[in-house]
């Protein structure tokens, strides 16, 4: 019997150790209520009036606030009840309904022009907040998270202030630091203790949001803690997904005016769901595409001139969610070639001319690349782009060293109808190519294949230039198998 005492006991004790520092807290919940009250789990009530509930919808207790003609608070007069002074740490686990300019979850707080005092956990427009008065910066400073939230999923969102630095959390990770305060938490005289808005003198936001539970401690929970206890509670809540990471984002290219292809490239296979939608949400369109790391798909039955939206949904085989951001596309961007013109080569029939068809035949038959651009270094009079521009959709660009050599390039090419319509040539170092990363679809060179001699120090810049996730580099010489590398 006194062993079974003893642990109970130390049970207790590890109990109230761990709720150390533990002013008030609320769990709202319809068992809760009393006379329009919500029991506390430890510290003062709230008290809620107006359009407010507290109901359990979808298992979940919570208490909702329409944002229009409801409000919920701790007391009038935050005097009355015990509040941080040092230290502080604001918990909650909320769900915003919409955005608010400014946006309040819990706080003591007056902001009247350059009178500034008391601490606030809450939200700007879509980034969670938390701000605060010091005695060594005695202006409240609205330090946000990184996350936008969306509406209707829940968040658990942590404020901390330990006499130093302001930090705020959301779902278990660090999104902001500021190290501008020291010294105690400044009160107003006068002010309300609010929940779910913003209110002080002169001014009251009420939220639309839902509140599962609030916590406010007079000490600072740690990174480590802080990521626990989301991490211990996170599967009660609809939580939004997590970002999906892309090796290659997403990239577009026409088959034909109605038909457009997908292709990216992820991290791990997974499975991807795409969804396709217009702009005003109408003709949702779910595709499935099977578990890969690179991962093609086709969108047809197109409008012509409409704007969509679309984005990637993943699940793991744990089960969780990942989500890219929505993406836009307008189908009035179409820019189709035009077409080739009937005129004899400029290029005479010889032995060089045969090497060069041939070349471009195998090229395009195993990239298997017709549309996007090709990027030819050394310009081998130009024979090379003029057998791609007759033989694809391709938009050619030739990079040239020689002055001369570029210059006859683009006669050929002009006599041949092609300058300036599908084929130009630059001059140019290719050590320095004056383009973005990832522009070109294809890379060969008309020099190497003719001359042996591939322009440049090395192929790093080449690269660059190179689409990934699709993007093809042939190079090949005169003598001998040609060699790809993708």
């Amino acid at each position: 019997m006194k062993n079974l005492l003893t642990i109970f006991l130390l049970i207790n004790l590890g109990l109230h150790a761990a709720e150390e520092g533990l002013l008030h807290q609320w769990r709202f919940a319809p068992g809760k209520i009393k006379e329009g009250t919500v029991e506390p789990i430890t510290g003062a009530g709230a008290n809620f009036i107006g359009a407010a509930s507290v109901l359990n919808e979808g298992g979940l207790n919570q208490l909702e606030l329409k944002g229009t003609d409801s409000r919920a608070w701790v007391t009038d007069d935050f005097h009355t009840v015990k509040v941080p002074q040092k230290a502080i740490t604001v918990e909650a686990w909320v769900s915003p309904a919409a955005l608010m300019r400014w946006g309040g979850i819990a706080g003591i707080i007056q902001d009247n022009g350059d009178y500034e005092r008391g601490w606030l956990l809450g939200y700007v427009n879509r980034k969670f907040s938390f701000a605060l008065a010091s005695k060594g910066h005695q202006r409240l400073t609205y330090l946000q998270g990184t996350t936008d939230f969306k509406d209707k999923l829940w968040y658990h969102v942590v404020g901390t202030y330990d006499g130093e630095d302001l930090k705020v959390y959301v779902n278990g990770k660090l999104e902001g630091t500021e190290a501008k305060h020291s010294g105690d938490i400044i009160y107003p005289p006068k002010a309300t203790f609010e929940l779910g808005g913003y209110k002080d003198d002169n001014e009251f936001y009420r939220g639309a949001i839902s509140l599962h539970e609030i916590s406010i401690y007079e000490k600072v929970l740690g990174a480590e803690t802080i990521a626990k206890r989301f991490a211990a509670r996170k599967n009660e809540f609809p939580l939004p997904p997590e970002p999906l990471r892309f090796v290659s984002s997403p990239q577009l290219r026409w088959k034909k005016r109605d038909t457009l292809q997908i292709e990216w490239e992820l991290p791990e296979a997974l499975p991807v769901e795409i969804s396709w939608k217009r702009t005003d949400g109408t003709g949702l369109r779910k595709i499935p595409v099977k578990a890969d790391k690179k991962g093609v798909s086709i969108i047809d039955q197109l409008e012509p001139e409409g704007e969509y939206l679309y984005r990637f949904t993943a699940r793991n085989p744990k089960g969780l969610e990942f989500a890219s951001q929505w993406h836009k596309f307008d189908t009035s961007f179409y820019y189709s070639l035009p077409g080739k013109p009937v005129r004899p080569s400029p290029f005479p029939d010889d032995k060089q001319m045969k090497v060069v068809q041939s070349a471009a035949q195998h090229i395009l038959k195993q990239s298997g690349i017709n549309q996007g651009y090709a990027l030819v270094v050394g310009s081998a009079e130009g024979r090379l782009a003029y057998e791609l521009a007759q033989q694809t959709d391709l938009q050619v660009v030739v990079v040239e060293a020689d002055a001369q050599k570029a210059q006859s390039a683009r006669r050929a090419l002009n006599k041949a109808g092609l300058y300036g319509i599908r084929a130009s040539v630059h001059h140019g170092n290719v050590s320095e190519l004056s383009y973005g990363p990832y522009f070109s679809n294809l890379i060969v060179s008309g020099s190497l294949l003719i001359d042996g001699k591939l322009p440049g120090k090395d192929a790093s810049e080449l690269m660059r230039v190179l689409r990934p996730a699709g993007g093809v580099a042939m190079l090949g010489q005169l003598k001998g198998s040609l060699t790809q590398a993708d």
